[in-house]
């Protein structure tokens, strides 16, 4: 209980950080449905993740994002990276059985898109200050700032899936499009991207808020 409460509060520190930095901002925007016929004999405990790229460092970065957040919610997240080497392939019954000794009973399937930087055109603006003042005439000497230009933005669609870890069946799915400002760069959309899933999640019904309890 201890280690969540802290893990919460570091959270919320960061967050606080983040806000009060006017540097890096990220949108995403998220569509999700949950399966109206998906009626679980019991929550979901324990939940796969993975992400279906061949970049191992955006999966690896993914993957150990959502176990980070999993403090916050009840629900263990584990990484299939951690229990499925990249290099190897698996039966069906192999992963089953893996699945089944962990106590997994869904797979959360994240799959990335189209990605890369936009350019935009700022305006043009020029601002004309004082450059010398006297007490005697005033401003005698004014200058002038002209800005504008072009900015790189980074931007990223994302799509999502959770599946019964048994019977291969569609618990949940959604679609994801993250954009950030010229600060932000494909990592914090990656992050971001997290965030917004697992909101979803809680939101749609299929995982709650750590309860406090265990």
């Amino acid at each position: 209980m201890l280690i969540r409460r802290e893990a919460q509060q570091k959270r919320f520190f960061l967050a606080c950080v983040l806000l009060l930095t006017p540097a890096c901002f990220v949108s995403t925007q998220m569509t999700s449905v949950a399966n109206p016929e998906w009626a679980p004999e019991a929550p979901i405990g324990s939940m796969l993740v993975w992400v279906v790229s061949e970049d191992l460092s955006l999966r690896s970065e993914m993957e150990a994002e959502f176990e980070s957040r999993a403090s916050e919610y009840d629900v263990e997240i584990v990484p299939a990276f951690d229990l499925f080497f990249p290099g190897n392939s698996y039966s069906e019954d192999e992963v089953l059985e893996t699945l089944r000794r962990r106590e997994i009973t869904a797979i959360l399937y994240l799959v990335p898109g189209a990605s890369g930087t936009r350019v935009t055109q700022r305006p043009t603006t020029t601002t004309t200050g004082c450059s010398i003042w006297t007490s005697s005439q005033g401003c005698v000497q004014t200058s002038s700032t002209t800005s504008g230009g072009s900015a790189s933005r980074a931007h990223a669609e994302y799509s999502v899936s959770l599946v019964d870890a048994i019977d291969q069946s569609t618990i949940w799915t959604a679609s994801a499009t993250s954009k950030g400002n010229d600060f932000a760069r494909q990592s914090n959309l990656r992050k971001s991207v997290v965030g917004k899933t697992l909101d979803h999640l809680r939101d749609d019904g299929i995982i709650s808020w750590w309860s406090g309890v265990g």
